[in-house]
């Protein structure tokens, strides 16, 4: 994995063994979402954030679908 922040590019490699879960990011927002539910807080991530991201990502598609179409 490459991480770009402020100019700088940053690798990081995982275990074999490690999960895809894991790697993906999501075993921290899973621990996360079931230590809020069991001490009745709310987690840092809602669902309105998780709708946002996907609209975004939806948006990132469909404008590189348009690009992709224009130059074939």
């Amino acid at each position: 994995m490459t991480i770009y922040k402020e100019g700088k590019e940053t690798k990081h490699s995982f275990n074999n063994w490690d999960s895809t879960l894991y790697k993906r990011g999501f075993e921290h927002i899973i621990a996360e979402f079931i230590e809020a539910v069991r001490t009745n807080k709310s987690p840092s991530l809602t669902a309105n954030d998780a709708l946002k991201t996907h609209e975004l990502c939806e948006e990132v598609v469909k404008r590189l679908e348009c690009l992709k179409d224009k130059h074939t």
